[in-house]
């Protein structure tokens, strides 16, 4: 329907509304015309005067009655011709709303095609997407299966791998074992030819070979050759370090669950446990003790250094300064002081006396172990660098770089030889007379058990030693280098530290799960 068509209605409305209008009027018409036409028929005679009178005023009366209900019908026509006008714009709002409609109504056709389009676009994607999500899911069925029988494998590899492994540390500790014993007996025979009466020459020959024997101080350096106790600290947490006393009769852990404990070896049988000694918030990181008096260090990571008297197991100090977690602290004997480095990035040397800190220095990097000698101090740092101070200058006055983050330091009885263990699993050894690395030992098996891996120089200086990941401990000849022996224990418990005894040539070593090893 057109708005023609809507024009034409709406006229045909209006004149279905008036035409009963329009017999009213040609009555009006009628009745004025036979008005007017007895007026004039009155003036034209004189006759029946009286009844055209009386018709006169009906007709009169009559046209009264015509002009009243004209008015009525004006005012009726007036009222439906506003009606129409009304309706009328109304009409033209409705075609011009049609006509926006309409455009509307196009663009939205337009759009819906498209849609359409779209849509069977993502319908044949769609399936294109689920065919190949039915093929991926039937790949990754079947490489889970391959992955299960890839899993199964590796475990029987795995299993092999530990059964050679076991077999080649027995049979390298058999082999160490019978080349130890040799050794002896040659001393011994060496011992005993000395001390035959012989030629001037030949005294003098043996007595050469046996000051050059008596000289390899690996040959007086025991290794241990079996875990002879194994026992449980108390506590709970990781055991983070353990020392000897100089005597070799006592030896004191720590750990995370703060107390250092006191332990005394026995003849026949396990450790007991002597006294705990208590006074640090959390976890203690490193121990020290003083060479010549009853002093104990506990560096913590509360951001403290506590210095006990070991004879009467109190507290004398708390040195405090560090902004973050003290990881060790050691003695400077000659100078009455100590010193300790920080993951705060500093070292400060404290005096033991009235305990305030009496230098600061600065290497610019979170430092994890330190260590003393007669020439100053070494400290180690995440960032692979070894820096050796002289306590005096703001600055290192020698740096070493090594192959990765250095967990831990320790110093020759000597004082000339410092051995660093790195997390690039090997441990280094320096020369502090000449400020360079002198040796490297690695081993195929031998990665360092954690951030704060402890390494150890044995007392006679023939060997090197550290533990690692999976619960060994790793000994190495320190001239030759060679890996001398692989002791097992620790049940696959990464080893955090290990102390060898100054006297016997023993070895206390702990791990993560609180647990201590002595080896003799």
């Amino acid at each position: 329907m057109t708005y023609r068509d809507d024009i034409l209605k709406s006229l045909k409305e209006r004149d279905r509304f008036t035409s009963q209008f329009s017999r009213i009027v040609e009555s009006y018409v009628s009745i004025s015309d036979s008005l007017n036409y007895v007026l004039s028929r009155q003036s034209m005679g004189g006759g029946g005067s009286v009844d055209v009178s009386k018709d006169s005023q009906e007709l009169r009366n009559e046209l009264a009655e015509v002009y009243k209900k004209k008015a009525a019908n004006d005012e009726l026509l007036i009222e439906a011709q506003k009606k129409v006008r009304e309706l009328e714009k109304r009409l033209t709002e409705v075609v011009e709303s049609k006509g926006g409609l309409e455009h509307e109504v196009k663009e939205l056709k337009i759009e819906l095609e498209k849609k359409e389009l779209e849509l069977q676009e993502l319908k044949t994607t769609n399936e294109l997407l689920n065919d190949e999500l039915l093929a991926l899911n039937m790949e990754t069925q079947s490489l889970n299966k391959k992955f299960v029988d890839a899993d199964q494998e590796r475990v029987v590899l795995i299993n092999k791998i530990k059964e050679l492994k076991e077999k080649e540390i027995e049979y390298m500790n058999e082999f160490n074992d019978k080349e130890h014993q040799i050794r002896l007996q040659r001393l011994r025979s060496e011992i005993d030819d000395a001390t035959k009466p012989s030629s001037q020459n030949s005294s003098r020959r043996s007595s050469r070979k046996y000051s050059e024997t008596f000289s390899t101080t690996s040959t007086f350096d025991s290794i241990p050759s079996r875990c002879e106790y194994k026992f449980e600290c108390d506590g709970n947490g990781e055991v983070n370090d353990c020392v000897w006393n100089r005597s070799g009769r006592i030896f004191y852990t720590g750990g995370s669950d703060k107390l250092i404990r006191v332990w005394e070896p026995q003849a026949n049988a396990p450790p007991i446990l002597k006294a705990k000694i208590a006074g640090s918030t959390k976890a203690i990181n490193r121990l020290d003790l003083h060479p010549d008096s009853p002093l104990l260090l506990s560096a913590c990571s509360d951001n403290t250094v506590y210095l006990f008297n070991t004879d009467d197991k109190r507290r004398r100090f708390a040195f405090t300064g560090h902004s973050d977690k003290v990881m060790a602290a050691r003695f400077i004997a000659q100078a009455n002081r100590i010193v300790s480095g920080s993951s705060d990035r500093t070292l400060r040397i404290w005096d033991i006396n009235s305990g305030a800190c009496v230098r600061t220095l600065m290497p610019a990097s979170m430092c994890s172990d330190v260590a003393t000698c007669n020439r100053g101090i070494a400290s180690s740092h995440y960032d692979k660098w070894i820096r050796l101070w002289d306590g005096k200058s703001e600055t290192p006055y020698h740096q070493i770089k090594m192959g990765g983050k250095i967990t831990s330091l320790h110093l020759s009885t000597d004082g000339q030889l410092l051995l660093a263990c790195c997390r690039d699993e090997t441990l280094s050894l320096i020369d502090l007379r000449q400020n360079e690395i002198v040796h490297i030992y690695a081993a195929d098996q031998f990665r360092t058990s954690y951030e704060y891996c402890k390494c150890a120089i044995s007392p006679g200086g023939g060997y090197v030693s550290a533990g690692s990941w999976d619960g060994q401990l790793y000994i190495f000849n320190l001239q030759s280098t060679k890996l001398e022996k692989v002791l097992t224990g620790h049940d696959n418990s990464p080893v955090y530290s290990l102390a060898w005894n100054p006297n016997d040539g023993s070895i206390i070593s702990t791990d993560k799960k609180r647990t201590a090893c002595l080896w003799m």
